[in-house]
């Protein structure tokens, strides 16, 4: 199993650190299509928050978890 796969299903257990660790690995991909998208920084870390808030709300859902 990866170490990523280990983390995500950790955070599905309800382990934030291992949520925390997955996140900032995907941040500042995430932070760039945002900015592909949206103009103002402001607007970007509005969304990143939101994507954080909807991913962390989900993860009990996800049922692969190479899918993250």
């Amino acid at each position: 199993m990866l170490e990523n796969e280990l983390d995500i299903k950790k955070a599905q257990k309800g382990d934030h650190e291992a949520f925390t660790r997955l996140f900032r690995q995907l941040e500042p991909q995430l932070y760039r299509l945002a900015k592909t998208i949206l103009l103002k920084d402001e607007d970007c870390a509005d969304a990143l928050q939101e994507t954080t808030l909807k991913v962390y709300k989900g993860l009990p859902n996800l049922k692969q978890p190479k899918i993250f």
